[in-house]
């Protein structure tokens, strides 16, 4: 049995949601907006338990962040997950919605 923590199955179904809330954010917000989407995650996050300094959900996602810049050349130096997912979107929050689950699901495909 594995020691990792958080489980490769709690993993999987975080995956699933920033999946689900990538695809139709306003079923898990009062109306889908990016900043309600990032407090949603970070609300999830902060609830779960998850101590910090974990490959999956590590203080807000950080390790999500440095993954972002390095993979795809955004400017991180220690901003915000979601401030690091807005540069790699250009600005734009509605794109940044849409793409967090599919970019998330790709970092953690690299994890393993």
């Amino acid at each position: 049995m594995s020691s990792q923590f958080p489980s490769n199955d709690a993993q999987s179904r975080f995956r699933e949601l920033l999946l689900a809330i990538s695809r139709r954010p306003q079923m898990y917000t009062a109306d889908g907006e990016f900043l309600q989407v990032v407090t949603y995650i970070e609300g999830f996050i902060n609830g779960a338990g998850y101590p910090q300094g974990q490959v999956n959900l590590e203080s807000g996602m950080m390790s999500f962040a440095r993954w972002l810049a390095q993979r795809h050349g955004v400017d991180w130096e220690r901003r915000r997950w979601y401030d690091t997912l807005l540069s790699y979107c250009a600005g734009d929050q509605s794109q940044a919605t849409h793409v967090l689950g599919s970019l998330y699901s790709e970092f953690l495909d690299d994890q393993t």
